[in-house]
């Protein structure tokens, strides 16, 4: 089976590897689905991290280069696809991999979302595959930065529509987190039937582990608390000059 080629447009903590994953289940999606740096620093010269606000020219990486070898399945952030493209650059992907297709990944709680990222950030814990990631997930102690959450929630708010401008004009499936997670096989029917892969009855079996780290209700508190009081809007206007956020 030939599959057409499609990209995961989503942001961080959206649910985009567990996506993924069960694509790559499939069989049916080969090369398997991968986020998009890995993609890169698998086949590209180029260092394992660097930061989204050095341009990628300063790695000496040729346009022409990255262009021509677009994964042709990928689960992409937008921070990431800011590193090497811009908007201007669609129609040139669209001319490399013809007949590509979109899922959007979009999350309605941005708080959980901002939450979420904190968590994930201080633990060092961004994915679950196993009991022993639950486990170091839920017992890592971790701070409780006010200026941290505030300035990841202006991140988070940013990040939850970028790609609506990168879509205009395209067919696309959206897929809501908390939807997906709520019903994951009814999800990833709709997402089968999309990308046109025959249908999978067991799909949603594979184990997925949850956790609920002692501090995420407090934080989700705290936060909320800000936001009600306007102390996030003070915060933002007080610091305008250093939130740097990767935009269209």
């Amino acid at each position: 089976m030939d599959m057409k080629p499609f990209w995961i447009l989503g942001h961080p903590r959206s649910g985009s590897h567990l996506l993924s994953d069960h694509l790559n289940q499939t069989k049916h999606v080969r090369p398997v689905v991968d986020e998009w740096l890995n993609m890169f620093q698998n086949t590209l010269p180029i260092p394992k991290w660097k930061p989204w606000w050095v341009p990628f020219q300063n790695f000496e990486l040729d346009y022409n280069v990255l262009i021509n070898n677009l994964p042709p399945f990928a689960s992409v952030h937008w921070p990431h696809y800011s590193n090497f493209f811009t908007l201007e650059d669609k129609p040139a992907i669209e001319r490399n991999l013809p007949g590509i297709r979109y899922i959007q990944l979009r999350r309605r709680d941005a708080i959980a979302t901002t939450v979420s990222r904190y968590i994930a950030k201080n633990t060092r814990v961004w994915v679950l595959e196993s009991e022993e990631h639950r486990k170091k997930h839920s017992d890592a102690k971790i701070p409780i930065n006010k200026r941290d959450l505030l300035r990841s929630h202006h991140y988070t708010k940013t990040m939850f529509g970028v790609w609506d401008k990168y879509l205009e004009g395209s067919d696309f499936l959206e897929v809501i987190y908390e939807e997906m997670i709520a019903d994951l096989q009814s999800t990833l029917e709709r997402v089968f039937e999309y990308l046109e892969i025959p249908t999978q009855p067991n799909a949603s079996n594979t184990r997925v582990y949850k956790t609920d780290h002692p501090l995420r209700k407090k934080l989700y508190e705290m936060l909320e608390e800000s936001i009600a009081s306007g102390e996030i809007n003070k915060f933002k206007a007080a610091t305008k000059h250093t939130l740097q956020v990767p935009l269209l």
